[in-house]
Order: C-alpha cells, then sequence, then structure tokens
C-alpha cells in the first residue's frame, strides 16, 4: 500500500499553539528594535523572553515564534516560524570557513558611488570606475587567451 492510498481514520487540525517539552509555539505581543518583548503560549500566559538566538529575523507583533522555555534560563526565542505562502529566506548570501559567499542565478551588480562591478551567468566581469590600483608585494598574474590594454 502506498502513502498516498493510506486515508487517516480521523482527520487532526493542528493547533497552531502546541506545547511539546520545553518546546513551545509562541505569538509575539509586543516586539522593540526587531526582539520580542512579550510572547503569548498556548497556556494563555505572557512571558518576556530572556534572550534570542543568533540567527532569529527580525520580530513583529502576530508573528509565531519557537520558544525554548526552562526555568533555569527563563524563556529564549529559537526561531520564527515563516506565514503561509512567505517565500523562504534567501540563501543567496552565506558564509563558511571565515568567507562570505554571494550566489545569484542572473547576475550579480555591486555599486558604490561611480564605481561598479557586474558578474553575469554567461562568465562577463565588467568593472567601471575612475581608476583601477592594482598594488602587490610579489607578482600580479594576467591569464587570458589576450590581454588588450586601450
Amino acid at each position: 500500500m502506498e502513502a498516498a492510498q493510506v486515508k487517516p481514520v480521523r482527520p487532526v487540525s493542528p493547533d497552531p499553539m502546541i506545547q511539546t517539552g520545553p518546546f513551545t509555539l509562541a505569538r509575539v505581543l509586543e516586539a522593540q528594535a526587531g526582539e520580542a518583548r512579550w510572547v503569548e503560549c498556548p497556556d494563555g500566559a505572557t512571558l518576556a523572553p530572556m534572550a534570542h538566538a543568533q540567527g532569529v529575523p527580525a520580530l513583529r507583533p502576530g508573528d509565531r515564534v519557537l520558544l525554548l522555555t526552562q526555568a533555569a534560563t527563563g524563556p529564549i526565542v529559537l526561531d520564527r516560524l515563516r506565514h503561509h505562502g512567505e517565500a523562504p529566506p534567501c540563501t543567496a548570501l552565506t558564509e563558511r570557513d571565515g568567507r562570505v559567499h554571494l550566489r545569484a542565478e542572473q547576475g550579480l551588480y555591486l555599486r558604490c558611488g561611480a564605481s561598479s562591478i557586474s558578474l553575469d551567468p554567461e562568465g562577463r566581469m565588467e568593472m567601471r570606475g575612475r581608476e583601477l590600483h592594482g598594488i602587490m608585494a610579489r607578482v600580479m598574474h594576467f591569464l587570458a587567451a589576450r590581454i588588450h590594454f586601450n
């Protein structure tokens, strides 16, 4: 029998405010500077979070959050649940091994004043600006099928 053929005997509609062990889904009642000041738990208790995990995005009233509730530490906001239909966070910018990686499917464009750098998916790179400085302690390598200066 395939999973698609199995029908639940009694359909269960998930409670949006479920509490399981030390983890609780709660609703942000008040937020300041992107952090929850007060949250409402499933049992109606109103708590002031003691801390927010590093990766928690800016919070607003009405957001649903995952709390770690422990008497020793007080409630800690671990994450924000996405709203129905909300896209996942952008993964184009990541950090690994102390390096920031920026990725885009259609191209990248960086601009600062009169300077810009653009990259396209076909491998073309373009730098524009008033001047280009290359100061090396040893050697500067240029490798191309053809190099043209002016």
